[in-house]
């Protein structure tokens, strides 16, 4: 039984709503409600959950994998300095070229 639409994803919580957020990489969060304190650590990359619900602008490989280490090699779209978009692939874990990964 559904208590809201059974079609659609789930929403993103209220940690990956701020630790997706690229400007909160490496922070915390704080917020208080009245006598309630909440905090928010963000990992200083961006969690794999965060894909699922937002479309980041990557302009390399190289940004990609900065932003999430564990991101796994594949297709991935990149942003050309002339604002237009390509598909390419990433060699994530380093295993083609130069050991590292992006």
């Amino acid at each position: 039984y559904c208590m809201s639409d059974c079609n659609s994803q789930r929403q993103p919580s209220l940690y990956e709503q701020y630790c997706c957020n690229l400007s909160n990489m490496g922070n915390t969060i704080k917020f208080k409600t009245g006598k309630l304190r909440t905090f928010i650590i963000c990992p200083s990359y961006l969690p794999n959950s965060c894909f699922q619900f937002y479309n980041y602008s990557f302009s390399s490989c190289a940004d990609i994998y900065k932003a999430n280490p564990d991101v796994k090699s594949g297709y991935y779209n990149i942003i050309l300095t002339n604002g237009s978009i390509v598909t390419v692939y990433c060699d994530m874990e380093g295993i083609n070229c130069d050991k590292e990964g992006g």
